[in-house]
This record gives C-alpha cells, structure tokens and sequence, in this order.
C-alpha cells in the first residue's frame, strides 16, 4: 500500500520553482487541493497532490507506474491532465464523463483556483478572464 508521501515527493519535484499567477509558490495551491480533499482518503490525496504534475513538469505518466502509484491514482491523474490544445470546456467535460477521483480533484482544484482572494492578487483583466474560466466550469462541475 503507498500513502500520499510518495506523491508529495513527485509533486515537490514537479512543481519546484514554479509560481503560480500571483507569483506565489505553485506547491501551494497543490497543496491545498490535497487538504481539501483529505476526507475523500489517500487515494485523492495522491491525485490532488498529482494533478498539476504531468500538465506542468518533463514527468510523464509512465513515471507513475514505475513508481508503483495504485492504477486508479494513475488514471485520474492522465485523466486530469490537460491535453496541449484541448478546449479548457472540452477537457471540463472529459473530467465529467470519466468521474471519480478525477471529478472529485476537479471539483477542489476548481474552487481553489476560483478563490476570490487568490483572484483578488491579480491585474483586474487576467482575474476577470479566470473568474469567468472558474465560474464556467463550475456550471458544469456542481
């Protein structure tokens, strides 16, 4: 059995150095999607703590499986990975259809990302264009 040790390891090589849009460590937005979603168990844990990494590092989602990550940990992660040119709204809605893990991360990342004092840290124009991003997703997501 792994627990979500491994996972945050991955992440904090994955997202090392990064920033998010208000300049502030991406880890931490990582982090707190794996907080919220710490009563769903460690499976979700892992994911939440995955979900960025595929999307935003040179990791691969073969990695995963040499790592020994459980097979449904892998898949929601793939599945929460965002294609290079998919449609944001498309990708929404292959989150959905797939459900589970994937739908629950989803739906903790959404709210996170759409945190009005998180929004409040950026120019007016790129917090209006997220706020309408989040806010559409959203719709769909709850």
């Amino acid at each position: 059995r792994m627990n979500p040790g491994k996972a945050l390891t991955l992440a904090l090589t994955a997202h090392n150095g990064q920033k998010d849009n208000a300049g502030r460590p991406y880890i931490h937005h990582v982090l707190r999607v794996a907080a919220a979603v710490a009563p769903f168990g460690e499976s979700a844990m892992m994911v939440a703590l995955l979900h960025d990494a595929i999307e935003d590092s040179d990791i691969h989602v073969g990695e995963l499986w040499v790592q020994g990550f459980p097979p449904e940990v892998i898949q929601a992660v793939d599945t929460l990975t965002h294609r290079k040119g998919e449609d944001y709204m498309a990708y929404i809605r292959r989150v959905i259809n797939e459900g589970g893990l994937a739908l629950t991360i989803k739906r903790a990342d959404n709210l996170d990302n759409a945190d009005e004092y998180r929004l409040s840290m950026l120019p007016d124009a790129k917090a209006e264009e997220l706020r309408k991003r989040y806010q559409t997703a959203a719709a769909l997501l709850f």
